[in-house]
């Protein structure tokens, strides 16, 4: 194992085993191991910077034994992978003595770049959450938050529809109503000057009806599944975006991401 240029950050490999936990030499009051098998230098300084410590960000082994859900009541619980990719990162107090299983999982997104995203949840902010809306034309849109969008669009953010969308999951409307509310949607935006980059949704739940649907997800929020897929496909700065829902499960779990809960009645500038 090799030392960094940086105090406390030593890195493991392919071309560096990592030895005992009795060889580590902390000097400080916590230290960074990171796998360059898997690691994408661009995400050190974001993950040294914001992850608190007792964290931790693990690529998939061959066996899905470093990697975890939350379940409902936030445990955490063994997991299978979505197909998202992980860094190899753990920051610990105490590092001869760090527990696995005890460490907090905080994904970082492969890559990285300097789009400033405002991040919005569906129901209950872009229209009005009157139980799993799925008609287009019943669609009830949020109007009081278009002062917030256009403030945001006029400081350089750019918007991405991030949604649970477990009425899939159970029956309620399939894929292609979502599709056209979407498109719904999207065009209301436009037609007062707010584009939106892109959408993602999760149509998965545990309880749902429909098998196909019916499985846990990294993608269902609070989980960061969709947030990661964003950042995968666009160049996304995370550290300075900032997430917008109507739900405490809006709030990602990724202590980077920045969260502000809003109502529909609710106008004030979020940004």
């Amino acid at each position: 194992m090799e030392s960094t240029h940086k105090k406390n950050i030593y890195v493991k490999g392919s071309k560096y085993p990592l030895p005992g936990l009795d060889d580590f030499n902390p000097q400080d009051d916590h230290s960074i191991i990171i796998d360059l098998d898997y690691y994408n230098y661009s995400n050190l300084n974001l993950f040294i910077d914001c992850a608190p410590l007792e964290s931790a960000s693990y690529c998939l082994s061959s066996d899905n034994s470093n990697l975890y859900h939350y379940s409902n009541d936030y445990l955490k619980i063994p997991a299978t992978f979505d197909g998202l990719s992980f860094s190899g990162l753990i920051k610990t107090s105490d590092p001869k003595n760090y527990n696995l299983n005890a460490l907090t999982v905080f994904p970082l997104p492969t890559f990285s770049g300097d789009k400033k995203i405002v991040f919005l949840d569906r129901d209950g902010v872009l229209n009005i959450n009157t139980g799993y809306p799925h008609i287009p034309e019943k669609l009830v849109i949020n109007q009081n938050i278009l002062p917030s969008l256009k403030s945001a669009k006029s400081k350089g953010y750019e918007f991405i529809v991030i949604t649970n969308q477990s009425g899939i999951a159970r029956g309620i409307f399939s894929e292609n109503d979502y599709e056209l509310c979407k498109v719904h949607i999207d065009k209301f935006f436009k037609e007062h000057d707010i584009s939106i980059l892109d959408w993602f949704h999760c149509p998965y739940h545990v309880d749902g009806k429909v098998d196909e649907f019916t499985q846990p997800s990294l993608d269902r929020k609070p989980l960061p599944g969709m947030i990661l897929k964003a950042c995968e496909k666009h160049s996304i700065d995370l550290k300075n975006s900032i997430m917008i829902g109507d739900n405490e499960s809006d709030n990602i779990l990724l202590p980077y991401l920045d969260f502000k809960l809003i109502t529909p009645n609710d106008s004030k500038l979020f940004i």
